[in-house]
């Protein structure tokens, strides 16, 4: 899967990095993706893994980025069940995908 080289989450663009390797969390967990907020990067695991999963991990590290952006204070659990229900939404409903990405704030 190709990913994006930028997500752009509210004034800040993110560089999208794939690795190809799980970070290590704690020195013990493997996680799939990381997001550093400050410095501007979104690192996921790529190389090796179901784009399903890579495309889901995308999505739960920009949430992440939307919850800091908007000061909403989602916790871990919340970012991986909305990530999972917006996955689900947008791969049941591609019609509904299209119609949101054709349409223009005013």
């Amino acid at each position: 899967m190709k990913l994006p080289s930028t997500i752009k989450i509210g004034a800040h663009t993110y560089q999208v990095k794939p690795e190809d390797v799980p970070f290590l969390n704690d020195g013990n967990t493997g996680l799939a993706g990381t997001i550093d907020l400050r410095g501007g990067t979104i690192r996921v695991v790529a190389v090796g893994s179901p784009d399903s999963i890579v495309a889901e991990t995308l999505l739960h590290e920009i949430l992440h980025g939307i919850s800091f952006n908007r000061d909403i204070g989602l916790s871990e659990s919340q970012v991986d069940q909305v990530a999972a229900g917006l996955m689900a939404l947008f791969v049941d409903n591609p019609e509904l995908v299209k119609l949101i990405t054709q349409t223009q704030a005013k």
